[in-house]
């Protein structure tokens, strides 16, 4: 049965001149590296596309124009950068990683399958053993503009896809902050005027927190567990993949 896990993009990425953090990448490789079979990762673009949708302000639309075609060939490249940074650093912990470009997976509409031979080559090469990376891209739409395809709306669609066993957000906080800041054993649809809204969520273009649930909440029916926790924390990705008791928080099936 499936495992699907997203590498959030804060903590694949930090603020500077160099944004792939390779150290926190390679804890987190080699955490996850018992638990690959039959596993999907995704990840987000962090630091690397962050400052993009802010200095050309892109960032509460997602869109680029059709006539800034050489800026959103910038973009894509740098987000594929990454990604191969990912896939390298995952292979060296013994992953046997590939990436995956949305936009060869997904349609235009950015929910369905393109080909349903797309989805049966996904399940092939998870049966041969490999780990498919998909990442946060643009899209590009049949008008000529390009439209920010988000990680974490990837994880949610993989989810509606695939009905895997369990989906695990991973953040640089450990779980979803209640209003009180303090985490939430559990969230629901119900409750997201609950959750406490970072300054970072404001210059997020995937809408930060709050925009996570949204995604997580389509996960969730979907699979039999689906968490948020933290990316950031030694031990705790291995402690929630193999069972143990951590902080996380529970994104609860509403049906």
């Amino acid at each position: 049965m499936t495992w699907i896990i997203k590498l959030g993009g804060s903590v694949i990425t930090r603020a500077g001149d160099s944004p792939y953090d390779l150290e926190n990448t390679q804890r987190l490789a080699e955490e996850i590296s018992p638990f690959v079979k039959n596993t999907i990762l995704v990840h987000g673009t962090g630091h690397v596309g962050k400052p993009y949708a802010i200095t050309h302000k892109f960032l509460h639309d997602g869109r680029i124009s059709a006539d800034q075609k050489l800026l959103a060939c910038e973009i894509r490249n740098a987000l594929r950068r990454l990604n191969v940074d990912v896939v390298d650093t995952l292979r060296e912990a013994g992953i046997p990683a590939y990436g995956v470009q949305a936009a060869t997976y997904f349609s235009e509409d950015m929910n369905e399958v393109r080909f349903a031979s797309a989805q049966r080559e996904l399940r092939r090469q998870m049966d041969l053993g490999h780990v498919p990376v998909f990442f946060g891209d643009l899209m590009p739409m049949s008008d000529g503009t390009f439209q920010v395809f988000s990680s974490d709306r990837i994880t949610a669609n993989l989810a509606q896809q695939l009905e895997p066993k369990k989906v695990v957000f991973l953040t640089d906080v450990t779980g979803v902050l209640g209003l009180d800041k303090q985490p939430l054993s559990h969230i629901s649809r119900d409750k997201l005027d609950y959750i406490y809204n970072g300054k970072s969520d404001s210059s997020d273009v995937s809408g930060g927190m709050r925009g996570k649930l949204k995604h997580a909440l389509r996960a969730a029916p979907y699979a039999k567990r689906c968490v948020i926790a933290s990316g950031r924390e030694p031990g705790n990705v291995r402690g929630g993949l193999s069972g143990d008791p951590v902080s996380c928080t529970v994104v609860l099936a509403e049906y």
